[in-house]
């Protein structure tokens, strides 16, 4: 957390180590085990931050996750001519066990990341779920390097 001018560049490399590095390095590995078998598909974890900027504090975090989208788009042109698709999943906030902990038993926290959504609501794991099987499968074969923003409208405020 900080300003950008008064982050830490320590802070600053974990948190992008973190985001995005720990992307790359599982596309390391992933890719050439696809590529060995004929193709496949990744769908990477991005955030709504990934596609829009935000308030401040969180400026590593936010560059981090537009790293994925570019990364995603990147490697999706490098692999699409060995039959391997690589999207991204850029969602907001969903009922997760980190969701839970990080609001815990604060009903102005729960109603504050409530009220980030136009839908008026967070997401569901089974949402959240059936995106990623949905870009994972083969009803979108055709979608490589693309970004599936889930989130509650956010973005679009």
């Amino acid at each position: 957390m900080g300003l950008v001018g008064e982050q830490k560049p320590e802070a600053w490399a974990d948190d992008i180590t973190l985001v995005l590095t720990s992307v790359f390095l599982s596309m390391r590995h992933e890719l050439p085990a696809m590529r060995r078998r004929g193709g496949g598909s990744i769908v990477n974890n991005a955030s709504q931050l990934g596609v829009v900027g935000f308030g401040a504090g969180i400026s590593s975090y936010v560059a981090g996750k537009h790293g994925v989208v570019g990364l995603t788009k990147a490697a999706a042109l490098e692999y699409a001519r060995h039959n391997i698709r690589v999207n991204a999943l850029a969602l907001a906030t969903v009922d997760t066990p980190m969701y839970r902990a990080s609001v815990g038993d604060s009903r102005k926290m729960a109603d504050m990341f409530t009220a980030l959504h136009p839908l008026g609501r967070i997401g569901n794991p089974r949402e959240a779920a059936s995106a990623v099987a949905y870009l994972a499968g083969d009803e979108a074969a055709f979608f490589t390097g693309s970004v599936l923003v889930m989130d509650g409208g956010w973005s679009a405020q």
